[in-house]
């Protein structure tokens, strides 16, 4: 089953009252199905986060379409939209974007309170993705009494607690750190294991090896794409390879941190 279909994608901003327009995507297509996990990897300025926002639906292609769950989203607008976003999509944000005046357990539980999910079937749910993220013990707590990986696998759960068609992580790692990280796509690769969808942004090559497929943008196209094998070491240096093609520098460390 596809989850999500984009279709020759272009996106242009500028162009107006005399300012110079600027191609950040072009003639962009590629699909995910179901319990993928694939990654979007590219230099910095290559289309990578403009391409994830107009998928997440922050922003409009100006060609091309996007399809998720069989929906045509370019068609939606107001109520419609948000509504779609709500139900369909799962976000995970670089800053965690927790409410520091709700518990991690008020904070995973938003989305179904604000679905109207009856309050029986809301514990429930938000106790069994904490369970699976490891952070049952601090769900009474509040986010700034946990450590940054926690409120980042809170916010994983918040993403997921709704039983999204598509989970969005937008350099989910980039503020935590090596075990933080590690600990995260742990746990982002055993939801992905229950089948869950997940679509991630990274610049970060050991983060990338836990997908399943990586696509590489260079200047706003779709410059190649791998597929893992049984051997992540193999996959990890893959895309280390394609990475160094495309003229990103790769220092030590992350060379040795398989």
């Amino acid at each position: 089953m596809v989850i999500l279909e984009a279709t020759r994608l272009g996106k242009i901003y500028g162009g107006k009252a005399g300012k110079p327009a600027t191609q950040a995507l072009e003639n962009v297509s590629f699909s995910l199905k179901k319990g993928e996990f694939v990654g979007i990897m590219g230099p910095s300025g290559s289309g990578k986060t403009t391409l994830l926002n107009l998928i997440s639906t922050i922003d409009r292609p100006t060609t091309g379409k996007v399809i998720i769950n069989n929906q045509d989203i370019s068609a939606l607008k107001g109520e419609q939209l948000a509504s779609f976003r709500r139900k369909e999509l799962g976000f995970i944000f670089q800053d965690f974007n927790l409410l520091d005046t709700l518990t991690i357990e008020e904070n995973i539980a938003l989305p179904l309170v604000i679905g109207k999910v009856p309050y029986k079937v809301l514990t429930k749910k938000v106790s069994e993705v904490a369970k699976a993220l490891g952070i049952s013990e601090v769900l009474p707590k509040y986010p700034y009494e946990v450590s940054g990986g926690e409120q980042q696998r809170a916010a994983a759960a918040r993403a997921i607690v709704h039983d999204p068609a598509l989970i969005l992580a937008d350099e989910p790692t980039g503020n935590l750190d090596s075990k933080s990280s590690k600990d995260l796509m742990e746990a982002l690769k055993g939801l992905n294991l229950n089948q869950s969808t997940i679509l991630m942004v990274t610049h970060d090559p050991f983060v990338a090896s836990y997908c399943q497929r990586i696509l590489f943008i260079h200047d706003g196209k779709l410059y190649t794409q791998i597929q893992s094998g049984d051997n992540r070491q193999a996959f990890f240096q893959q895309i280390l390879d394609v990475l160094s093609m495309l003229g990103g520098s790769v220092s030590e460390l992350t060379k040795n941190r398989l």
